[in-house]
């Protein structure tokens, strides 16, 4: 008959070990291991049209949380997310140089059927949602709301430059090291302003 000992092992049956790797930083290195590294950044990438209200959601937990938020336009930016785009943290807001900005109001992902109270509730809603678009457009851009009111009222269609201009963005950027702030080529800058 043996007898068993309730002593633990000299060596660990199982060993976890946990890489590290050290990055450069503008202040010099640090080590971090990867799960620090991918919580570092939140990325929410919007490649499909969004609902207003999906994007009002949004909108509202990029303004919650207490952590800078980077935006940058990677095609196109339409209607909600254009206020998306322009909510970013001031000086975070990209686009890439092909990108483009569709400035619209809202609309009805589908026809609307019922009731003549029904049409009038959906209206008065609409109406809601546009008067809330305008808002938040004038207060992440610096326009007017009237100004932005005029703009939506037809498609207003721009580019990443005229997206610069109207205060969508804060810079163009060729590439996600432009972005950091690393130079991406030989020489690291533009000649452009608003670019690089």
């Amino acid at each position: 008959m043996t007898r068993s000992t309730n002593r633990p092992s000299a060596r660990p049956s199982a060993r976890h070990v946990l890489p590290e790797f050290t990055e450069r930083t503008s202040s010099g290195t640090r080590t971090l291991d990867p799960y620090s590294k991918l919580l570092e950044e939140r990325i929410v990438f919007l490649g499909t049209p969004i609902d207003d209200t999906y994007a009002a959601a949004v909108h509202d937990t990029m303004r919650y949380v207490s952590c800078e938020v980077e935006t940058v336009c990677l095609g196109q930016a339409a209607s909600a997310a254009a206020v998306l785009l322009a909510a970013g943290t001031p000086g975070k807001r990209y686009a890439l140089p092909g990108a483009r900005v569709l400035l619209q109001q809202p609309h009805l992902s589908e026809p609307v059927q019922g009731q003549a109270s029904d049409l009038a509730i959906q209206a008065d809603e609409l109406l809601r949602t546009r008067a809330r678009m305008e808002e938040l457009l004038a207060r992440h851009t610096g326009r007017s709301r009237e100004r932005i009111g005029a703009d939506i009222e037809r498609d207003t269609i721009l580019d990443a430059r005229q997206a610069l201009e109207y205060g969508l963005i804060d810079r163009i950027v060729p590439s996600r090291k432009a972005a950091l702030g690393a130079p991406d080529d030989a020489s690291g800058t533009s000649d452009t302003p608003g670019v690089g």
